[in-house]
């Protein structure tokens, strides 16, 4: 199970690492923070 907490920290590591494309691609960006977290 994933916790929430978790799942914020990674998905704040990977807004870091694109800031700027983050709006354009959110649905790689998803589909990456869930594959990085499980």
């Amino acid at each position: 199970m994933l916790y929430p907490e978790a799942h914020e920290q990674c998905y704040r590591s990977v807004e870091e690492r694109r800031p700027i494309e983050r709006w354009h691609l959110l649905e790689i960006v998803e589909l990456h923070t869930i594959a990085t977290c499980q």
